[in-house]
């Protein structure tokens, strides 16, 4: 499915309080910011997704052939990238393990003012 695929990240936030993983698969566009408190997330097939990945969760995986344009702040979470899985922005994870034909090219925070806005 496509969520907001024309529009910015600023556009769509998804605030979710379950603790089972948020999983975009298949060929998935997701132009949005994601605030889990304790879920983990996953990104694979051929899916991509733009803005923020924020996470109490253990887990942030993208694999398959997936792309993340994002800022992910995970301090929790182990983040893989595996398969042909793509990273381009600001990984904030507590361990990171890549393997495949992965690319991960950091891009430094324009606009950290969200951080300021978490009430963890």
């Amino acid at each position: 499915g496509k969520i907001n695929p024309n529009g910015g990240h600023d556009d769509v936030f998804l605030y979710y309080a379950g603790d089972e993983t948020l999983e975009f698969g298949g060929s998935t566009i997701f132009n949005g910011s994601i605030f889990a408190g304790k879920a983990n997330a996953a990104l694979g097939g051929s899916g991509n997704l733009t803005g923020y990945i924020v996470t109490g969760g253990n887990a942030v995986d993208i694999s398959g052939n997936a792309e993340a344009n994002a800022v992910i702040y995970a301090p929790n979470a182990a983040f893989t990238v595996s398969g042909s899985g793509k990273m381009q922005g600001t990984p904030i994870v507590r361990s990171m393990k890549l393997s495949g034909s992965v690319r991960i090219q950091y891009e430094d925070m324009k606009n950290s003012d969200f951080l300021k806005k978490l009430d963890w």
